[in-house]
This record gives C-alpha cells, structure tokens and sequence, in this order.
C-alpha cells in the first residue's frame, strides 16, 4: 500500500470513536497499517507529536534510490519518519545529533544485532548493556596485539599477494568472473581473520578445519537468524578451539597463543560468552571484509593514478597524517560501508521535541551523515586526500559507530584493509569489468552483481 493511501486510512480513521479504532487495530493483525495506526493513535492520546514526514516504506524506497533517506533529510529535516518492515521508525540524519541522542538516551536503547543468547552467555557484545558490556569490551580491547600488523606483516602480505596471483592465474581471456573474484576476496577474509583470531595459517590442518566449520556455519554469509544446525557448527567451533588451546598452553611461541583467542586466554579472561564473541566477530567479519575489498577494489579500478602512487611507495608519513593507503581504505569507509546503526527503544522517548514510541526502531544514519557538504567538500567524489591533509574530527567521520557500542576492531580493519591496497597496488594495474550502479544486497549496499576486475602485474 502506498504512503498516500496509507495516509488517507489514518484520516478516516481519527474521525472515528476511540472504539472503533480499537477494533481496527485489533483487525489489522500481522498487517503493515497496524503499526502504523497504533503509534499514531498513542501519540494522539498521549497529545505527542511524532517525526515529521509520510510513513515511507523505507526498504523498496531505499533499494530504489541509495540517497533516498538523504534527500527525506535534506526535504524534511534531520529527524523524521518512516516503516522498515512492520515497524515504525525514527530516522536521525547528522552526527552531532544522533550521538546526542544516545547520549542522553543510552538507557533507553537496545541496539539491534544478532541474538545469540542461547548460544553463550550474555549474547553478542553489540547486544550487551551496563557492566556487562564494559566488561566484555574491555577484555577484548586487552587481547588485540597491537604489534600484530608490525609482528606479522610479511605473512599477511603473502596471504593477499597469494590469493591475487591465484586469481590472475584463473584469469581466461583478460577476464574474471565476477564469483571468482568474490570467492578470492572470500580466501583473503578468511586467512587474515582466522589467522589474527586463532593463529591458525593456511594449509594447516588446524586452519582446513576451522575454515571447514566456519563455511557450515554461513555457507552464503551472514545467517542473521542462527538455527539449530548453526548452534551445532557453533558448538563444534567452540569444542575445537577449546581443545587446540589446552594442548598448546605450555607452547607460549605458537601462533595460537600470539593469537586474540590465545592472549585471552593466557590473560585469564577467556569464558564462554568472550570466546562466542570472538567466534562470531569472525563470522560476522568474514562477510563485511570481502564485502570491503570489493569496494576497495571498485575505487582502485576507478583511481588508477592513486594506485600508481601507492605502487610507489609515495605515501604520507608526516606527524598526524595517515598513509595514502590508509587514508583510501578511510575514504572507501566514507562513501560505502559504513551505512547505519539501529536500535529499539526500551521505552517512550521524547527527543528533540519529537515522540519515539516504545518498541519502535531508530536508525541513525552513517551513510548519509558522511555526505554531508559542510563536513566534506564534493561529497560524492572520491577523495582519499581529504584524509592525509586533515583528518575529520567524530562529528564529521564516524565509520564503526557511535559512543560506547563503536567498534573495537576499528584499527583492525583499517590495517587488514590497508595491507589488502598496498598488495593490490604493488603488484597489479587493476581495470574494472562489467561495472555498473551498486546495489542493494541482503545486509549493505555493496558493487554492482556483475562487477568483477582485470588484474594486469606490473
């Protein structure tokens, strides 16, 4: 049903007794205008006004028009209304005011992830409030090596050069299919996690059996609905990882115990909900960093120059400025990638003036806060250099998130990221095949379905 006619249905219906809406909303059972009614009448009652704006669909107007939500911002204002599924939802666009928001709601909030509860203790860390997310946090925080990059750089290294010159090799006629190409930026994901997580390297029998579970338990991605058979590819994880650590505790120079799992697990702070953590943050990594590379190789297509400098060796390295490789990896992360944070509300929520019902979604915007023409000049044009010369402060550039719940593994990616460039660019002159307008797939917008790339070496 459209916005137009849903409108007209919320008008007929206030001119109805309070009965007689009653009864609507009883009716209107697993129906998208119940909803829509309810939130309506209960800011009527309660005499609240909600979000400006008609209560847009958002996931066909999304997929339609990547800047829909951008323009509803730009024509609205910063905080307005819409439906994501069968729920009402608040749209925030702007940094400085949706990091407000969970400032002074923050106890209001639940942040909407996986729901891993039954599987470990206190669930997903993205999940977790109070203490419990502090704790968590913290130890995770303490067990990431920040001599990993330093340490083991040439292994990682080879990890990419590897898997592109597999590629090449695979190359038929100067071309890549598509599934090809996303199969090798799969391997890269695959080995710099597992490696940098459980120690484990390639063509170990410790790593074939990881990775072997691992593809069981998302076979075609993220399963942001884990079933029972994911719970037993879960378990066995867990078992195997538990097994490798004991018999290797006493072996302090092994990669296992260099590795998060194995700090962890020698600072004393490893438990089931800190393992499960660990465990799917690899899961969920696997998905978002071959999903990076794609895009990282989209710009790199695009921005042949850049790749020549970087081939170069002509990056940055003044006091307080990044590399050219990091400040690409950064730019990628501005305009694709880093899309949106949701979160449910635990209770009424009277926010600037506007009425957030209970049970209702908020989406606070990344994607199109990042376009924004006072923070970046040319927004939609691909820039890296905008990162060497200064880097943006919090309120203009905030890629993993906002506040307490922003990413742990920030740098991380960034690095694994800026390693995947470097290799890309000293080894290869890079062209774009079958590109076209991105689209939006199952979780992010992501490049075209067809987009693959010629890898030509140097």
């Amino acid at each position: 049903m459209g916005s137009n006619k849903i409108n007209n249905v919320l008008r007929l219906a206030w001119s109805a007794p309070a009965i007689i809406i009653r009864i609507i909303i009883r009716r209107l059972k697993d129906h998208r205008l119940r909803p829509i009614i309810t939130v309506s009448w209960k800011a009527m009652r309660q005499k609240k006004r909600l979000p400006p704006g008609e209560f847009v669909a958002l996931e066909p107007a999304e997929r339609s028009d990547q800047q829909f939500l951008l323009k509803q911002s730009q024509r609205i204002g910063p905080v307005f209304k819409a439906i994501w599924g069968r729920r009402f939802c608040t749209c925030m666009v702007g940094l400085p005011l949706c990091r407000r928001f969970l400032e002074q709601h923050s106890d209001d909030l639940t942040p909407q992830s996986l729901e891993l509860e039954s599987f470990f203790a206190k669930g997903f860390l993205r999940r977790m409030q109070g203490e419990d997310h502090k704790k968590y946090r913290r130890l995770i925080l303490k067990s990431i090596d920040s001599q990993l990059i330093t340490r083991d750089s040439t292994l990682l290294e080879k990890i990419v050069a590897d898997e592109l010159a597999v590629f090449k090799t695979q190359q038929k006629g100067d071309t890549g299919p598509p599934e090809r190409y996303i199969k090798t930026l799969k391997n890269i994901a695959d080995q710099l996690l597992i490696y940098s997580f459980f120690g484990a390297q390639s063509g170990s029998d410790y790593f074939e059996k990881l990775e072997t579970m691992y593809n069981l338990l998302g076979p075609n991605g993220l399963e942001w609905f884990p079933e029972d058979k994911h719970k037993r590819t879960f378990n066995a994880i867990r078992d195997y990882l538990l097994n490798q650590l004991d018999e290797h505790r006493d072996n302090e120079g092994s990669g296992l115990q260099r590795s998060i799992v194995g700090r962890m697990y020698r600072a004393g702070g490893l438990d089931e909900t800190s393992l499960g953590n660990l465990i799917y943050m690899v899961e969920m990594g696997r998905y978002d960093m071959r999903l990076l590379f794609r895009w990282l190789s989209k710009y790199a297509a695009e921005n042949p120059a850049l790749l020549e400098r970087i081939a170069a060796g002509k990056t940055v390295d003044h006091e307080g400025r990044v590399s050219l490789q990091e400040a690409f990896v950064l730019e990628t992360f501005r305009l694709n990638q880093s899309e949106r944070l949701m979160r449910i509300a635990n209770r009424d929520i009277n926010f600037e003036g506007y009425f957030i019902p209970k049970e209702s979604l908020v989406r606070l915007c990344l994607w199109e806060s990042h376009k924004s023409s006072e923070s970046f000049a040319e927004p939609f044009t691909f820039n890296p250099s905008r990162f060497i010369h200064q880097h943006p402060g919090k309120d203009q550039f905030s890629p993993f998130g906002l506040g307490s719940h922003s990413c742990p593994f920030a740098q991380f990616s960034i690095n694994m990221s800026s390693i995947f460039i470097k290799m890309l660019a000293m080894d290869y002159k890079v062209e774009a095949i079958a590109d076209g307008p991105p689209i939006r797939a199952r979780y992010h917008w992501q490049p075209a379905e067809q987009f693959s790339v010629r890898l030509t070496a140097r």
